[in-house]
């Protein structure tokens, strides 16, 4: 692929409590864009977790670019964005990966329910996902920062005592 349109650096953070947080930091020169997004789960597992953050990347070039219509999606079905993935999850960069037939490299057969969000956002990008090891690029760290914080602060919150989440609803009614 020649000059992206997009880059999409993501990652996820999970661990055995079972919380989990995402994150995507989305770059375009070419379009002015500087995104980051990031969520946190509750019940999820790191697999979920670093999935979840490439599908938020892709929303999150979509919602930047206001590429929301159903104009806009028959035009990237037509042309499609080009998107440079950036991942350390090696195992689902090889699911997305293709081989020369056009097959994925790895099984596409767990977490069924993603790869049928991320089947629509295949149509709409041609998607380069490259595999990097931690920590070692500037924006991955960034993106490793907030999936990692974002999962310690859904866990935290989950943890409030009973009480202190009685309190907090009543200073904010």
């Amino acid at each position: 692929m020649d000059k992206p349109d997009f880059f999409l650096y993501t990652d996820g953070s999970g661990y055995q409590d079972g919380f989990g947080g995402s994150a995507a930091l989305v770059i375009s020169v070419r379009h002015n864009v500087w995104e980051v997004s990031f969520a946190a789960y509750k019940g999820t597992t790191v697999e979920r977790a670093e999935f979840e953050a490439l599908l938020l990347g892709l929303q999150t070039i979509m919602t930047a670019m206001k590429w929301e219509t159903p104009f806009h999606c028959n035009q990237l079905e037509r042309i499609p964005a080009t998107v440079k993935w950036i991942s350390d999850r090696e195992s689902l960069v090889k699911a997305v990966q293709r081989d020369a037939e056009g097959n994925p490299i790895y099984s596409r057969r767990s977490t069924p329910d993603l790869w049928a969000r991320f089947a629509y956002y295949e149509r709409l990008f041609r998607i380069e996902a490259c595999f990097t090891k931690r920590e070692t690029n500037t924006y991955h760290n960034i993106v490793d920062r907030f999936s990692s914080d974002a999962r310690v602060l859904v866990k935290d919150y989950y943890e409030l005592p009973h009480n202190a989440m009685g309190a907090l609803l009543e200073t904010t009614t």
